[in-house]
């Protein structure tokens, strides 16, 4: 079959030794790439209850499918492991540079195991694997670090992390290119657990097609939509939405996905300012959470301080745009502030996640601040969501003498940008108060006892993101019922708009659900977000997702492996990838109904006031639909042998006893040394 390698690299960090694990045909039908192919491994080759700091955990980088093949918008990559976080299954997604490199040195996935004696770094150039002394990169912060692998290695591409990742910061992430991260769930500290600081990547192969005509058919239409020009009325409405945002906030607006809006529309405003144009509007109609999801906006963080860290007054500092590999949005940008106290021209434009969390969450509004803060997550390789809810938790905690400091001088207090930068720093490095912070909220309000629980806002340990599920419910489902717990990115609610989606509910008699109609929310979860996973695992951009004209998917994987893939496929596909993450945290002995969304976010008790008044969710009517849509048992999360049978799982399932022998996938592996 054409459009992979069929060879895994296996890396043996403990003994410096490298073998290939090489696949059956009818897995990477199954599992595509990415994270599906990723859990596929994993399942198989991790046992359970493996301390994730610990030598056992395996780490993987697993490019898309669609990676490196040069179609446009699939140059991502993930990393997948257990998180350090949740103790659960993890996968984190990242664009960057690193993704069609990995493709092109002949694997389609890379497995490392064990823990290096010393610092350690490796390079992968095609089949010529070495191991290297990271003696001398040990400790540097990640813009180092990408200077002295470019120098070394010119043409390659690298992943790297930074001193949060060496001192197991449970919220570390992994670098790639300077500015992209695979962020959430910790995996840098699994990278640090390992001493294993960096990988470098250089590759020679194109990746083989099967009819290359009709891909590259597809490929331009596709490119070419992609470069459609802005008319004079799609350059509008961003200049127009501060002066409607308070319209909209009384109007009580839901953002809807890009297609509502004219696909050239979406590409200009994406191009142009990247996620940061949502911040004013996100925080004052209520979908950005405020002062530690415990405020309002507008009451708690007005209109002015909003806008102050949104858009027009973001890009302003923007020095050059760029864009992943094969990406023609370029939504990111370098930027400069050349004087005051924030004074550094090595920064990258911060995206909405960062601005909400440094912003509303913490009340500060001094967005030049911000970007500081940012560019320090950036080279200590934190995680910027983890990172600004674990200082707005921190900030209240030591306001409500929870958390007390020996030496009080950081200054903290609701608005400080000074306080906050300090934290970050301590945190990377766990240093003072940061060595209990580096811990992440959840493990923090254990220590700190009852008073502290309201204030820690996670899901099973992972922070949540800057999306309110009060204010789109859509969310609240993903954060409570995914394998990854707590993430915005799996909440299915913005594929709707999506033919294939439509196609796909009016077959099983469904529809988009209302808004505050918790059953159908998560009747609708269960229904599209194997769209979602497949499209993860092909290696698209989510932003492919909402720019109102998704290439055909089915057209092209056929084009790619010379094997029919009709709609039907695709969806199996990717339920096949969600149940198996799934049953990867049923082994270990957690399943979503262990997941409990706190109060604040909650809505308990509702907000009195502002854009949120009045909403509560019921989140077990949530869970509910899930599992009953999903055909899992309501109380234990098992899946009935009906769906194991259709996924082709049954053979994994014998009751997950404790010898992992019972819980293996009984595929034909053919392993060799290289």
């Amino acid at each position: 079959m054409k459009g992979i390698w069929n060879k895994i690299l296996v890396v043996d960090l403990t003994n410096s030794a490298t073998r290939v694990i090489r696949l059956r045909n009818e897995d990477y039908s199954q599992f595509l790439g990415g994270y599906g192919l990723g859990i596929r491994l994993l399942f198989e080759h991790m046992p359970p209850n493996t301390n994730p700091l610990g030598p056992d955990n395996i780490l993987g980088f697993f490019p898309g499918l669609l990676t490196g093949t040069g179609f446009p918008m699939t140059g991502r990559w993930m990393a997948v492991g257990k998180s350090p976080l949740t103790g659960l299954w993890n996968d984190s997604n990242c664009g960057g540079k690193c993704g069609p490199e990995m493709k092109m040195t002949g694997y389609d996935g890379f497995l490392f195991k064990g823990q290096a004696k010393s610092p350690t770094y490796v390079t992968i150039y095609d089949d010529q694997i070495n191991f290297h002394d990271a003696s001398l990169l040990w400790g540097k912060q990640t813009d180092q670090v990408h200077q002295i692998l470019k120098k070394e290695y010119p043409n390659a591409k690298s992943l790297y992390i930074g001193p949060a990742g060496e001192n197991l910061v449970r919220f570390a992430c992994i670098i790639d290119d300077r500015f992209r991260a695979a962020a959430r769930g910790g995996l840098g500290a699994v990278m640090g657990s390992k001493k294993f600081k960096a990988v470098v990547f250089r590759g020679s192969k194109h990746v083989p097609i099967t009819n290359p005509k009709e891909f590259w058919k597809i490929a331009k239409s596709y490119r070419k939509f992609l470069k459609k020009k802005p008319s004079w009325i799609d350059r509008q409405p961003i200049k127009l939405l501060s002066a409607f945002t308070p319209l909209l906030r009384r109007l009580k607006f839901q953002l809807k996905p890009a297609s509502a809006i004219r696909s050239e529309m979406f590409l200009h405003i994406q191009h142009t300012y990247g996620t940061c144009v949502a911040t004013h509007l996100a925080t004052q109609i209520g979908d950005a959470p405020i002062k530690n999801w415990g405020g309002v906006s507008g009451a708690d963080f007005s209109a002015k301080s909003s806008e102050k860290i949104s858009d027009k007054n973001v890009i302003k500092y923007n020095t050059k745009t760029y864009g992943c590999r094969n990406c023609y949005l370029r939504c990111g940008a370098k930027a400069a502030i050349k004087e005051g106290i924030w004074k550094d021209e090595n920064h990258s434009k911060p995206e909405y996640e960062a601005l909400a969390s440094f912003g509303g969450l913490c009340l500060i509004d001094e967005v030049e601040s911000i970007f500081k803060i940012n560019s320090l997550c950036d080279r200590l390789g934190l995680d910027v969501i983890s990172a600004g809810a674990v200082a707005a938790f921190a900030l209240e905690s030591y306001e409500k003498g929870l958390l007390k400091i020996k030496k009080d001088d950081l200054k903290l207090k609701w608005g400080n940008p000074e306080g906050v930068l300090k934290l970050v720093q301590l945190i990377g490095y766990r240093q003072g108060i940061g060595n209990l912070l580096a811990e992440g909220v959840s493990r923090v309000s254990e220590k700190l006892g009852p008073a502290a629980t309201p204030l820690a806002i996670h899901v099973h340990g992972q922070e949540l993101p800057m999306h309110d599920p009060k204010y789109d419910p859509n969310y609240g489902v993903a954060y409570l019922t995914d394998a990854s717990p707590g993430r915005h990115t799996q909440a299915a609610g913005l594929l709707t708009h999506l033919p294939d989606v439509k196609k796909r509910l009016k077959l099983l008699n469904s529809r988009e659900p209302e808004r505050f109609d918790y059953s159908a929310q998560g009747v609708s979860q269960a229904l599209i977000s194997p769209y979602l996973h497949v499209t993860n695992s092909l290696g698209f951009c989510m932003f492919s997702l909402i720019v109102g004209n998704l290439p055909p998917f089915s057209k092209i994987i056929t084009a790619l492996i010379g094997m029919e893939y009709p709609l039907n496929s695709i969806f199996e596909t990717g339920e096949r990838i969600l149940t198996l993450r799934h049953l990867f945290n049923l082994r270990e002995g957690v399943n979503p109904q262990d997941f409990v969304l706190p109060d604040r976010p909650r809505g308990n008790p509702p907000h009195f006031r502002g854009p949120l008044k009045g909403i509560s969710l019921d989140t077990d009517a949530i869970k509910r639909s899930f599992f009953s849509a999903m055909d899992w048992e309501i109380k234990t999360g098992i899946p009935s042998y009906k769906k194991l049978e259709y996924l082709g799982l049954l053979n994994l399932w014998n009751g997950f006893p404790e010898s992992i022998e019972g819980n293996m996938l009984r595929f034909e592996i053919v392993e060799e040394t290289v």
